[in-house]
C-alpha cells in the first residue's frame, strides 16, 4: 500500500516501517482518549463516522485550552499549559524511564536475547 512510495524514497527495513506506523497509530489513538479528559468543548466523537454521540471521561482532570493565539498566550493558556505538564508530560516521561529500566534489566539479565 504505502510501501513502494517509501521505498522510493528511504530505504527503511520493513521492521522499521512497521514500528513507525505503529508509534504514528498510537499517537493517533492517544490524541482522542487525551481530548476526552479535558473539562471543556463538545466532547469527543471516537465513535465517528458510526455514530454521532460525543464522549468524555467521568474523569477530566486536563484543562481545556483556549482557542485563539491571543488567549492562547495569557494567564489562561500558562495554567492550562501547567495541566497538561502536570497531568500528561510528567506521566509520560515515567512510564518512558520505566520502559528504559526495564530494557536495561533485560540485557543485563538475558544479553543474548533477540528482544534486547
Amino acid at each position: 500500500m504505502i510501501w513502494p512510495f517509501v521505498r522510493k524514497f528511504v530505504s527503511p527495513s520493513r521492521s522499521a516501517l512497521g514500528i513507525g506506523l505503529g508509534y504514528l497509530f498510537l499517537c493517533m489513538a492517544s490524541h482522542g482518549l487525551l481530548d476526552a479528559v479535558t473539562n471543556g468543548g463538545l466532547g469527543i466523537a471516537l465513535a465517528w463516522p458510526w455514530s454521532d454521540e460525543r464522549f468524555f471521561f467521568s474523569w477530566q482532570p486536563v484543562e481545556v485550552s483556549p482557542l485563539g493565539v491571543s488567549r492562547f498566550f495569557s494567564r489562561r493558556g500558562l495554567e492550562v499549559l501547567g495541566s497538561e505538564f502536570q497531568w500528561i508530560v510528567l506521566p509520560t516521561l515515567g512510564i518512558a524511564v520505566g520502559l528504559r529500566s526495564v530494557r536495561r534489566s533485560w540485557r543485563r539479565l538475558f544479553p543474548n536475547s533477540r528482544f534486547s
